[in-house]
């Protein structure tokens, strides 16, 4: 809460940034602290095992006793005892494997180390207006961060001043990146320390402001780029090496659990009855910190045009890289053949791709968005453009009144484009979707809220970008069909595909005079008779499966 408000200096930052490194790496490595936090095994090391007490079962059960028979029918027969395995129940694994971590101390260490993560994050930001703490009131210049501060004739523009910071979140330096042995939680700290080089790259814009995109990135564009170190390489390298280390999926998964307990739950009174409510208020200001970082390392992304791929596309691009190396092999050894070199055949064929090597993709990026929402839906309002309209002047010659609505931010207009070019970005686009209708309005009593917002776009009454003949909108028309093609999918077969489609846009007025099949609700929207006839052709085992 102090770094949120109060101005730090790079030495400070830096100090923290190592203290994360030593935490997290443990005490095994030069410097590290405590056990540290391995990456878990989730088949070998770091779960209990998930069979009991294993009972003996002795032959005098009919089924041993007559293997045994068979296997040695000239011998007298003896009694065996066979080892049979019982699973534990997934309750009780469960709550020895939690035991477990928390009597290694590895949650309470992640905890503080979110912690220090948190604090990264609002040392770093250039947004607010933060308190000078040697002359006790704001800085000179306003918004922004005295570790790089706004442009002005004083400025360095070598920008000395971050050195220490940048030799400790610089992804090209290959010394730096093997002091760590958790590269992705080294990664979560390229994102405030990209949105604070943005400053100096580009004009400092939000996501809820103009949807225009700046120019690309030149080196040159700026004199801060030149010097010491280069300000737009750093940024674009932030960016690509958090999806390389999979620290979107660590900031999911791990960062965001251990912030604390949401206080939008039900039982959020009962947590303040307890005296637990400055938990409920830690996290609400820890999840505001992260969403607002989050919208804005989602703007940048497409800002800059380093939005990352879908997976489909990951695992085709590998797929197409495994089929050329093995075309190239296939050529080699053809040529060592006609050399007279001996050659090994390989009939294995082009090597599987490992979808564990995958970094993080578009998908990712979304599903942090989604977390973030569902956590706090009132931090949803973070993905929204708000704009500023004025009222016209009423009869009695009043001022204008101004209001605030919500409205697409950039990412949305730019998301909802990539859907129209790939299908494969439709499910992203739909949770997105899903993630913004969670926002309220901006204003009290204010009935534009994400939902009516959604559904206006949806529904065809507002548009997210403008009406184009080649960017088809995805409406309510578009789900309804691709349920409908579902329905009709799980359908059971029936005598004939035509009739099938028949039933399935069949409209309910032709069949009031009937009871609908329970079953039609997932199988189709056919009637009783239908059903009937259907179950009369089938056979008795199929009878007995449905």
């Amino acid at each position: 809460y102090l770094a949120y408000h109060a101005q730090w200096t790079a030495e400070e930052v830096a100090s923290t940034i190592d203290l994360i490194r030593d935490l997290t790496n443990g005490s095994d490595v030069a410097g590290g602290v405590g056990g540290g936090l391995p990456r878990l095994d989730p088949l070998v090391e770091d779960v209990p095992p998930v069979y009991g007490e294993v009972p003996m079962m002795t032959a005098t059960t009919p089924s041993v006793q007559g293997f045994m028979s068979q296997q040695h029918p000239q011998q007298p027969w003896q009694t065996w005892n066979v080892p049979v395995p019982k699973l534990k129940d997934p309750k009780e694994w469960e709550e020895e494997w939690i035991a477990n971590l928390w009597g290694k101390g590895q949650p309470s260490l992640l905890q503080c180390v979110s912690t220090l993560i948190m604090t990264v994050m609002c040392a770093l930001d250039a947004r607010q207006v933060l308190m000078d703490r040697e002359t006790h009131g704001p800085n000179s210049f306003g918004a922004g961060n005295a570790l790089l501060p706004p442009h002005s004739d004083t400025s360095d523009p070598s920008m000395n001043g971050l050195q220490p910071i940048h030799t400790r979140l610089d992804p090209e330096n290959k010394d730096t990146e093997r002091q760590w042995k958790r590269c992705d939680i080294w990664g979560v700290l390229f994102l405030p320390y990209a949105l604070l080089l943005r400053n100096s790259v580009v004009p400092l814009t939000s996501p809820r402001g103009s949807g225009s995109v700046p120019s690309p990135l030149s080196p040159d564009a700026n004199p801060r780029t030149r010097g010491t170190m280069d300000a737009a390489k750093t940024f674009t390298d932030c960016l690509t090496a958090a999806s390389q280390y999979k620290s979107l999926t660590f900031a999911r998964l791990s960062l965001l659990p251990s912030l604390g307990l949401p206080s939008t739950r039900s039982h959020h009174k009962d947590v303040v009855s307890m005296g637990r409510g400055d938990d409920v208020s830690i996290f609400d200001f820890y999840i505001s910190v992260l969403a607002e970082c989050t919208a804005q390392f989602m703007d940048v992304l497409c800002a800059s045009g380093n939005l990352p791929i879908t997976q489909q596309m990951w695992f085709d691009e590998e797929n197409n890289t495994a089929q050329v190396e093995w075309k190239r092999v296939e050529e080699k050894n053809y040529y060592d053949v006609l050399w007279g070199k001996t050659v090994v055949e390989d009939a294995s064929g082009p090597r599987e791709v490992d979808i564990l090597d995958r970094p993080d993709c578009l998908e990712d990026v979304f599903a942090l968005v989604s977390s973030v929402c569902s956590a706090s839906p009132e931090s949803s309002k973070a993905f929204w453009k708000i704009v500023e309209e004025e009222l016209e002047l009423t009869e009695d010659g009043s001022s204008p009144v101004t209001t605030f609505r919500l409205a697409p931010s950039r990412c949305m207009r730019l998301l909802e484009t990539k859907r129209s070019d790939n299908d494969s970005t439709l499910l992203v686009f739909l949770s997105f979707l899903a993630s913004l209708a969670l926002s309220d309005g901006v204003e009290e009593n204010d009935t534009d809220n994400g939902a009516s917002m959604v559904h206006s776009f949806l529904s065809g009454e507002k548009s997210i970008n403008a009406p184009s003949d080649r960017h088809a909108p995805f409406t309510w028309s578009n789900a309804i069909s691709a349920i409908r093609w579902y329905a009709e999918e799980l359908s059971p077969e029936v005598k004939d595909e035509g009739s099938k489609r028949d039933r399935l846009r069949r409209s309910p007025t032709t069949t009031t005079d009937t009871v609908p099949n329970p079953t039609s609700y997932y199988y189709g929207v056919g009637d009783d008779t239908e059903s009937n006839d259907r179950d009369e052709a089938s056979t008795p085992n199929d009878t007995h499966r449905s």
